[in-house]
């Protein structure tokens, strides 16, 4: 990491030289030092640094604990962040403490108003009209909280005069760390008394607060203790301060807004073209870089004219998709999402996406059937004939499971119809047969030999109606004609009697 050139005489061993190399070494030893602790700063825990609900880090410019934090998500996928510094934050006995303007018993202001600034566009705007995750990260050292402190149960958060949360018992655990946040104490599930650590703790936010901040434009954050205050100053010390200030903008909106256009309202057919035009603006605070488009729908290269956009800037990105037979099977009606995806300045870019809708044609289920036989005059016992089926799908669905059952008449027995079946595309036909050997019985009942032949088949949407097709097949006529000969075993004259 460090690279250190000796002269010949900083290496002399006299007492000058001994001395320099003294000081040499100070040096280089106090360097490491201010070395390693700049790297321990950088070092925070993924815990506190990690926003719930799988919202990714916090802003690059925040730091790994102290102050009050809150994390919002509208619902168009758009992310807010707001840091409250912990240098403006109380400090003290709540009703001797300072600020002055925060003392009150039993509740009192932990930290200052803090207005929402959601960039070029209102804040109902850049929320997609409302607020619909919220989280809020808040750390405390000295809270007295822990099963056994004597603020066991009495303190709860507050925001805007709504209850966050109790300190004590907390659904998900909280950290203790030292007061930078650089190294990790251990978890527990409450804000312990302490003097040489923190506690940090994420908070989920009611929904009632989520539509109270959205509509005040802002969150005020409170301490309510509900036991001793007396002695005109309160019955714990309290510290916000701990952590470091935001090196950043303390209120972070990295918005975005995609609306998404087509030359056509619906589709029709196999090949039938739909442009697209994505309609990309940067509605929030920082800047957005790497910025891509992407569509499910689309076949192609969505082409966007930059990647980057400041704060107010706009561009539109096209494509175009080619209709497939899959998104007539599976009657894609393009509610296709376009989704948008970019690197901000600060903060992470949330889910937003741009939808469309583009119905496709009715399921139109139709086939053909057609049965011929190789004889069908005259056959005589012993004769084989064979019988073709010709199986056309005339619809715009493919068709799977396409067999053929044949209700034969003949005295004997019809092979296996062969293939088994088949799946058939629009337009695509398929020839099936099967054989039968004439029977003697067939020719001694001398009627024709008729068969009824059905088409079966799955669609992959929407319902089929069997089609059936007859064939007759005529038998030779019977010869009935037999010949009779009678004889006597005496010819001669007899008399009677």
């Amino acid at each position: 990491m460090f690279n250190f050139t000796l002269a010949k005489s900083d290496l002399n061993l006299s007492q000058g030289g001994a001395m320099r190399w003294a000081r040499m070494a100070i040096g280089w030893l106090l360097m490491i030092v201010f070395a390693t602790l700049a790297s321990q700063q950088a070092l925070a825990t993924t815990y506190t640094e990690t926003v719930p609900g799988g919202n990714g880090p916090i802003p690059n410019t925040y730091p790994p604990v102290g102050g009050t934090m809150f994390v919002l998500v509208g619902a168009n996928g758009n992310l807010y962040y707001q840091f409250v510094n912990p240098s403006t934050q109380f400090q003290g006995f709540q009703l001797t403490g300072s600020p002055a303007a925060f003392r009150g018993a039993p509740t009192f202001q932990l930290g200052p108003t803090q207005s929402l600034n959601c960039g070029i566009v209102s804040c109902a705007d850049y929320f997609g009209g409302s607020i619909v995750e919220g989280y809020s990260r808040l750390t405390v050292r000295d809270a007295d909280a822990c099963p056994g402190n004597f603020d066991y149960q009495d303190v709860t958060y507050e925001v805007n005069g709504i209850t966050v949360s109790s300190l004590s018992d907390l659904p998900a655990d909280a950290e203790r760390t030292n007061l930078t946040g650089t190294t990790s104490l251990g978890f527990e599930d409450c804000f312990r008394n302490a003097n040489t650590e923190t506690t940090t703790a994420w908070f989920d936010l009611p929904g009632a607060l989520l539509s109270d901040i959205l509509a005040t434009g802002g969150t005020t954050p409170f301490i309510t203790d509900t036991d001793g205050w007396g002695g005109g100053r309160g019955d714990n010390a309290w510290f916000f301060r701990d952590g470091q200030d935001a090196t950043g903008t303390p209120e972070v909106a990295p918005g975005i807004r995609i609306t998404k256009t087509a030359d056509r309202t619906e589709y029709a057919a196999v090949g039938d073209v739909i442009n697209y035009s994505f309609f990309v603006e940067n509605i929030g605070s920082v800047t957005l870089n790497d910025i891509v488009v992407s569509d499910s729908f689309i076949t192609g290269t969505i082409n966007c004219p930059s990647t980057s956009l400041n704060t107010g800037q706009t561009m539109t990105c096209t494509g175009q998709h080619s209709v497939t037979q899959a998104n007539l099977d599976l009657d894609d009606v393009f509610v296709n999402t376009a989704d948008v995806s970019a690197n901000p300045t600060e903060g992470q870019l949330g889910a937003v996406s741009g939808t469309l809708t583009i119905p496709g044609p009715a399921a139109d289920n139709a086939m053909t059937l057609t049965k011929t036989a190789s004889d069908t005059t005259d056959v005589e016992t012993g004769d084989t004939i064979t019988y073709t089926y010709v199986a056309r799908n005339t619809g715009n669905i493919t068709m799977d499971n396409v067999s053929i059952s044949d209700a034969h008449n003949g005295a004997g027995t019809l092979s296996a119809i062969s293939p088994a079946s088949v799946t058939l595309a629009p337009g695509a036909q398929q020839i099936f047969t099967a054989t039968y050997v004439v029977a003697q019985a067939d020719v001694d009942a001398g009627v024709d030999i008729t068969n009824t032949a059905t088409v079966n088949a799955t669609p992959r949407r929407g319902t089929f109606t069997p089609v059936t097709a007859d064939e007759s097949v005529d038998v030779i006529n019977p010869i009935t004609s037999a010949t009779f000969t009678k004889a006597a075993s005496d010819t001669t004259n007899v008399n009677a009697g």
